[in-house]
């Protein structure tokens, strides 16, 4: 993943419910000079499905116009991973609703550790995994901040991101 001299990213995880206030406090995080928050870091699965045009920045450009997100697009896909307004690669949910709730459940959550190893599962983690800590690292730098915060509230997310190396999460 990250290079061996490179710090690992220190990320601030906003864990909550919906309708808990987190969009207000992902822009008044943003708000501090030391952190960018780009509020949830993927977007949920609604506007996902109806696509890029549905996706604003907080710039008031669609995302896949506005000059900060494709600048951090490049520098995701420079590294010869896919991301992209149209491609999420960022977001470990499935699309597929049936194998999104099996991996998403409590009970799937305390086995994250053995479904983790199914071969498909694993691969594609990791995939997710690298896509995450690129998209993360390159908003960091663009910003010249120090912490990224994600507002993504969901407990699957969090439980992957604190397996990754190259992020110190909080």
């Amino acid at each position: 993943m990250a290079k061996s001299d490179e710090r690992p990213v220190r990320v601030l995880y906003v864990f909550g419910t919906g309708h808990c206030g987190s969009t207000i406090l992902s822009f008044v995080l943003d708000t501090h000079p030391a952190i960018v928050c780009l509020g949830e870091a993927k977007p949920n699965a609604k506007i996902q499905r109806r696509g890029p045009k549905e996706y604003s920045c907080s710039c008031g450009a669609q995302v896949r116009e506005c000059p900060f997100w494709q600048e951090l697009f490049q520098r995701v896909q420079q590294q010869g991973l896919p991301f992209s307004a149209e491609d999420w690669s960022n977001d470990y949910r499935y699309r597929n609703r049936l194998l999104n709730r099996a991996f998403e459940t409590r009970l799937a959550l305390r086995f994250d550790a053995l479904a983790s190893r199914l071969p498909g599962h694993h691969g594609r983690n990791r995939r997710i995994d690298r896509v995450n800590v690129a998209s993360m690292r390159a908003a960091v730098e663009l910003t010249d901040c120090e912490v990224f915060a994600d507002a993504s509230k969901r407990p699957s997310r969090l439980i992957r991101l604190l397996q990754i190396p190259d992020l110190d999460v909080q």
